[in-house]
């Protein structure tokens, strides 16, 4: 097996793979790597420790680490930078199989995911405004492009089972294109499409107001919903009773997977320091 013809990797931070992509689709599983994305360019995170929000006065909970101000690439990105000295490069699993460019093979993988770097090497983001879009809304006319993190961002509506999206602009043609796949998975209408969350792990709507959550961007990224959700650390569900869910970003954490670990669950709501890194 030829290691540099189609090497896939467990990306920890999407619940994904990362690919290496050629069009020559020959697999070799790793656990982990720190490289970035050609298409976002983000990397996976590390452990989260935990922080009570009780225990935390509000003048040390700063300005609340976004995800998605670290997406894209820079105005003066050399496209030969994003490839390895062998031509290959790397590609979260889901940034590359929503791109405009890339198509899928018999195996499942993804091909042409170089074509989208390079095109999506002078792409401007509608939302982040960054360069290394590749992922266009479906009207035809429309010109808003989006990186995978930024498209949820954006509250674009996804449809999981084509690979399209439609930016806030274009929302309200959701319920003619997806038909069912347009409803709430809980109230089982498309409802205010502008208040849904799209789970990245299954493809299902529901409306941030069904499910009690006031939806914001910083949720919207990588959202998982109820049935879906996984420990951000340990990477497996079950555990319910012993799941912290962020007040801020909606992701999940075992107490017993934090550092250190917690005892209980607290009472007065909880952040994951991840929401609680400061930047400036």
């Amino acid at each position: 097996m030829n290691f540099l013809n189609h090497i896939i990797i467990y990306c920890l931070k999407h619940f994904t793979v990362m690919l290496m992509c050629k069009t020559h689709p020959v697999c070799v599983i790793f656990n982990y790597i720190n490289i970035s994305c050609a298409l976002c360019r983000e990397q996976n995170i590390t452990t989260c420790t935990c922080i009570n929000i009780e225990a935390t006065p509000d003048d040390e909970i700063v300005k609340v680490w976004d995800e998605l101000r670290m997406v894209g690439l820079p105005d003066d990105i050399d496209v030969q930078t994003l490839f390895e000295p062998t031509g290959y490069c790397w590609a979260h699993h889901r940034c590359a199989e929503w791109s405009l460019e890339v198509c899928q093979t018999e195996e499942q993988l993804p091909a042409n995911v170089d074509k989208a770097v390079v095109s999506g090497s002078t792409k401007r983001c509608a939302y982040c405004k960054h360069l290394g879009a590749t992922i266009k809304c479906c009207e035809e006319k429309c010109t808003h492009i989006y990186h995978y993190p930024c498209a949820a961002g954006a509250g674009t509506f996804q449809d999981f089972n084509n690979f399209t999206l439609l930016c806030p602009d274009h929302i309200d043609q959701a319920p003619l294109r997806s038909k069912e796949e347009a409803n709430c998975a809980v109230c089982d209408s498309p409802g205010d499409l502008l208040d849904q969350l799209f789970c990245t792990t299954c493809g299902q709507h529901y409306h941030g107001m069904c499910l009690d959550i006031r939806v914001t961007p910083i949720k919207r990224a990588g959202w998982q919903c109820p049935d879906c959700k996984v420990c951000q650390n340990c990477k497996q569900s079950g555990e319910d009773n012993k799941m912290l869910v962020c007040d801020t970003c909606d992701k999940g954490y075992h107490t017993f997977c934090l550092q250190p670990v917690m005892d209980s669950v607290p009472t007065n709501g909880w952040k994951c320091k991840v929401s609680l890194n400061s930047v400036s």
